[in-house]
């Protein structure tokens, strides 16, 4: 008797007749216990992925989903899509709830216009992942480096000063409390 490593229960029979999964032929699943693409030649050769378990009830290994499936189910990455060059940053709203909003930002040699300040509603956690920048308050300047964090109150004037041109500076930015 075979054991899944992602299931309790034991694989009793191998069956090769199953439909294939939505998106996939019969040789090409995903299967999330091995995190990778696995080509099924036969039942025998990888007997998990066509399977009746204890119960008798016929369906796929639960590890196993199609391709697409499998895509729509791995998380974002907040580094994906990274353009090499942008001529204005970007503004990406990953999360909006009641008094919350969470946004990646991505600059690339990008700053405020001089003379410009924000003076937001809410309050802004905001934390560099990738690349450097600088965060003028009104009262002195906030070099930013990743893993560097700040907290800016409602309606404290900040500006960004300075973001590197060498990459792309990739912002995570939590404005939350109630809007006025």
């Amino acid at each position: 008797m075979f054991q899944h490593p992602a299931s309790t229960d034991p694989i009793l029979e191998t069956t090769s007749d199953l439909p294939p999964l939505a998106g996939t032929t019969s040789r090409e699943r995903f299967c999330q216990c091995h995190n990778q693409r696995r080509v099924v030649s036969s039942a025998v050769s990888n007997p998990h992925h066509n399977a009746v378990v204890r119960n008798r009830t016929r369906r796929p290994c639960l590890s196993l989903l199609s391709l697409d499936h499998a895509a729509q189910l791995m998380p974002p990455n907040i580094f994906a899509d990274l353009p090499p060059n942008l001529s204005a940053e970007i503004f990406t709203t990953l999360l909006l709830a009641p008094h919350c909003r969470i946004e990646r930002i991505v600059s690339h040699g990008h700053c405020s216009p001089e003379a410009f300040w924000y003076d937001q509603d809410q309050s802004e956690w905001v934390i560099v992942l990738k690349g450097a920048a600088r965060i003028e308050l009104e009262d002195r300047e906030i070099e930013m480096t990743p893993g560097s964090f700040l907290e800016i109150a409602a309606h404290q004037k900040h500006r960004v000063s300075w973001t590197t041109p060498e990459e792309p500076t990739v912002w995570l930015a939590v404005f939350y409390g109630e809007k006025a």
